[in-house]
């Protein structure tokens, strides 16, 4: 667990920084758009987020060594840095179409896939690390087919607003609306994540795994705000 949050850390940041925040200007604008409109700026906010989210898979397999030696003070987790960049892209088509999910208003969508990645997830980590002995490879290969499987799934679903070709003008909007988002969103970032740096730095990597788990455990009750939270966006901006 102490590998996994420290790689978590490195893609969370990574993240914020990529997709400029774009999804945050689609329940801005969701509502003042219509019919073919509407379509055009939610290919322009999905091909800026995918590509950016891609790009940075790319760049991190470039530096795999490099980004397992400053996390691990050694090269041979690279190859789990690639499979984490792998599952950090699957789970931003996840992540863009639960978006904009709820801005239409299907909720129960969005909580069926929610459900079926974590049994999917669930089924296999059980499968990889207690019958294959994988360890914590079988856990980043339990998230990767998971992810895998739902993102399938949704371009499939939704292959009307897959498009890499992005309208400038609806970028441009997008962009002056979410990209000052991205100091706060970069702010809980540090938040959230430097003290699994901190612990790794002054204490130890398994001590980085208890806390992890820990974390995650009373983060059971921030979901009900979380999703009060997120249902309640579009309703402000309709």
């Amino acid at each position: 667990y102490g590998i996994i949050d420290l790689i978590t850390v490195i893609y969370a940041f990574a993240g914020v920084i990529s997709g400029m925040e774009i999804t945050q200007s689609i329940p801005k604008f969701y509502s003042e758009y219509k019919d073919q409109d509407l379509k055009t700026f939610l290919r322009t906010c999905i091909g800026f987020y995918l590509l950016s989210s891609f790009s940075i898979f790319l760049i991190f397999t470039a530096f795999s060594c490099t980004i397992s030696y400053f996390l691990f003070s050694s090269n041979s987790y690279y190859s789990l840095i690639i499979l984490a960049g792998a599952n950090f892209f699957l789970t931003r088509i996840f992540v863009v179409f639960v978006v904009i999910l709820r801005n239409m208003g299907k909720a129960i969508n969005i909580s069926i896939l929610s459900i079926i990645s974590s049994v999917i997830t669930l089924t296999l980590t059980i499968l990889f690390v207690l019958k294959f002995r994988l360890g914590v490879w079988g856990i980043f290969y339990a998230n990767c087919i998971s992810s895998l499987t739902v993102s399938i799934f949704l371009l499939v679903k939704y292959k009307e607003l897959i498009s890499f070709s992005i309208n400038k003008k609806y970028l441009n909007l997008a962009l002056k609306f979410s990209s000052p988002l991205i100091f706060s969103s970069l702010s809980m970032a540090i938040l959230n994540y430097t003290d699994r740096l901190v612990i790794d730095k002054f204490v130890s990597l398994s001590s980085v795994g208890i806390f992890g788990v820990a974390y995650r455990i009373s983060s059971v009750v921030n979901l009900i705000l979380y999703g009060f939270s997120t249902a309640l966006v579009p309703l402000i901006y309709n």
